[in-house]
């Protein structure tokens, strides 16, 4: 339906109140400009924006106003407003200089969207309407407002439907495209030809259903140079020495691909770009230079036939190759739930540690050293406890000796490690009484240390095996093995040095000694409950430049007795010895008067007379 504005001619049909109008309202520039009123909703203002182009919103509202009174479409109470709006340097000056401001469904009102399907409604009514001529059709045209064209799907669309697809020109006769051959072969001829103008217009659909158009010439010329293009890129001509090298550019890309493919720990994916740059790059460096591009699918092929076990598959933009018996392993893993890939995860990480921890050994050899537990377990199980208990981000690991927990964790896991599980009579409700076995080579420093101290504190038989059985220990009976294996080495030891030396004495120290007797209930009247004895106390004395030399170390003997080996007689027992006589004949000796002659000259007589005297007062 047309719309029709009533123009009072001037002088005539005036009515008083056009003679004499209403004085126009000052706009309140604190107020919406728009509808002037009080409302809840929030003010705007584009100059309050903290976008760079800030008060740019006054100029698309000036554009979108202006194009509404072009087209009539302005409300009565805002058209009376606008000459208001103007102070002589347009609309969008004055709003930037009072700061206008809006509500957002007033400016709504007057937005790009609504000026479009007005301008639409105009051109629908001008069609619509018969006998319109030409100065009717160059009145819209100035109506319509010069805006930039957006690259849109519905625009290229509307762009292949009304002109060549191929030139952009809309002269002379156009053809409309109505076969599949057409299309598949103008895609055909964009990918040769690279044309991404092209490529960019058919990718939204078949050219069918786009209702494209053409030219017959140049449709033909299309053809021509993608045919031109490809018949450079496979004959293009190399001389001999060229083409061996392109040859041995070849080989070398597909030794490369076959030492990959030969290591059998990994499941090799090549991306076909990936290989066409090597092979590119490789060219150069031959010195062989191609003005145009290396065919992908040219290569391709000869890769798969030099390859018969690799297959092309598609993923996205690239091409990947990889090979037939690694797919059903992919296949398979991305079948798995979550659960599963995790339960999976958790089982190698086990086959892993388990694998270091039995390739691991520690052997007791009377004592520890500083070291002894660093090196009783293997480092993959120190990393994953230390990774369990304070993560596994790079910036929360510290040195394992650092963190004694992950070390004493570590040795306990490798402690109670088996190679086999052993099947037990007993029941789950007699777990205590469950004879658990452990490797004497999987004995660790911790669990030495506990039993030899709680021992040693208590001397308590059940706290050891209650330890024991919670897996934090050795048992009571390993406990006197290693104490008796190692008095027996001591007592070895002994033997052989034909002399008594504690196994923690140094050599090359000068060494002092303090003897004294050590007795205990001497006066008793048997020997069962008195002891006579000799300390006797070595202290040996270091300096900063000798520090002494380690002896021989008691090893820890893996014998399974308990008992230690008795002492040798020389030790426990003493010869007897026959009583001396009471009556003893002093023989005559030759030799007094020179005694008495040296006695006298000592000086010693007086003492013989005074022991003399003691005797026979005593008698």
């Amino acid at each position: 339906m047309k719309r029709f504005k009533l123009l009072a001619a001037s002088g005539e049909g005036k009515s008083p109140a056009d003679e004499n109008p209403a004085p126009l309202t000052p706009v309140n520039w604190d107020l919406c400009i728009l509808c002037q009123e009080i409302k809840r909703e929030v003010l705007q203002c584009p100059n309050e924006s903290k976008r760079p182009d800030r008060g740019a919103g006054y100029k698309s509202f000036a554009d979108n106003l202006r194009g509404f009174v072009d087209l009539g479409e302005v409300p009565a109470a805002i058209s009376q407003r606008l000459s208001t709006l103007d102070e002589g340097n347009g609309i969008e000056a004055a709003l930037a200089v009072h700061s206008a401001k809006w509500h957002k469904s007033c400016r709504n009102l007057f937005n790009k969207t609504k000026l479009d399907r007005a301008l639409k409604r105009k051109m629908a009514s001008e069609e619509s309407s018969r006998g319109s001529d030409e100065e009717s059709t160059a009145s819209f045209a100035d109506c319509v407002p010069e805006t930039a064209e957006r690259l849109t799907r519905s625009s290229l669309d509307t762009s292949i439907t009304r002109c060549c697809f191929i030139c952009d020109e809309s002269d002379n006769v156009l053809h409309e495209v109505t076969t599949f051959e057409v299309d598949f072969r103008v895609r055909k001829c964009a990918d040769i030809l690279q044309d991404t103008k092209l490529l960019a217009k058919i990718s939204a659909g078949d050219l069918i259903a786009l209702e494209a158009r053409y030219h017959s010439r140049c449709l033909v010329g299309l053809y021509n140079r993608a045919a031109a293009a490809e018949k450079n890129d496979s004959n293009e001509p190399f001389s001999s020495c060229q083409q061996t090298q392109q040859s041995l550019a070849f080989a070398q890309l597909v030794e490369y691909i076959a030492e990959i493919m030969a290591d059998t720990t990994t499941a090799p994916v090549f991306r076909l770009s990936d290989l066409v740059r090597m092979y590119r790059g490789r060219l150069e460096q031959m010195g062989i230079t191609t003005n145009s591009r290396i065919n992908s699918t040219k290569l391709k092929n000869r890769l798969l036939a030099q390859f018969p076990g690799l297959t092309a598959q598609s993923h996205g933009k690239e091409v990947l190759l990889v090979c037939d018996e690694h797919i059903g392993n992919a296949l398979s893993t991305a079948c798995l739930y979550d659960s599963d890939v995790e339960a999976m995860i958790l089982t190698k990480a086990a086959h892993i540690v388990r694998r270091d921890i039995f390739s691991t050994s520690y052997q007791f050899a009377g004592k520890f050293s500083r070291e002894c537990q660093v090196k009783s377990v293997p480092h993959s199980l120190v990393a994953l406890m230390q990774m369990i208990l304070e993560g596994p981000s790079i910036d929360s690991l510290h040195d394992m000796s650092l963190v004694p927990a992950s070390l004493s964790l570590a040795q306990l896991a490798a402690f109670n490690s088996v190679k086999h599980v052993r099947n037990t009579a007993q029941s789950s409700e007699n777990s205590e009484t469950v004879n658990v076995r452990h490797n004497i080579s999987q004995e660790k420093p911790l669990p030495l240390y506990i039993a030899m101290m709680m021992h040693a504190e208590t001397r308590k038989r059940d706290l050891v095996d209650k330890l024991f059985h919670l897996g934090l220990c050795i048992s009571y009976d390993r406990l006197l093995q290693i104490s008796a294996n190692m008095a027996n080495g001591v007592c070895d030891r002994f033997d052989l040095q034909t002399g008594i030396s504690p196994p923690a004495l140094l050599g090359g120290l000068f060494t002092t000694a303090a003897i004294d007797n050590i007795d205990h209930n001497p006066g008793s009247t048997t020997t069962i409950a008195s002891f006579h004895g000799t300390g006797i106390s070595l202290v040996q004395h270091c300096t900063s430049d000798e520090q002494g030399t380690a002896l021989n170390s008691v090893e820890e003997v893996t014998k399974g007795s308990k008992t230690i080996n008795p002492l040798p007689l020389s030790y426990s027992t003493v010869t007897p010895v026959r009583s001396i006589c009471k009556d003893i004949s002093t023989p005559n000796i030759n030799y007094v008067a020179k005694f008495d002659s040296e006695l006298h000259s000592h000086g010693q007589e007086n003492w013989l007379d005074t022991v003399s005297t003691a005797i026979e007062v005593s008698e």
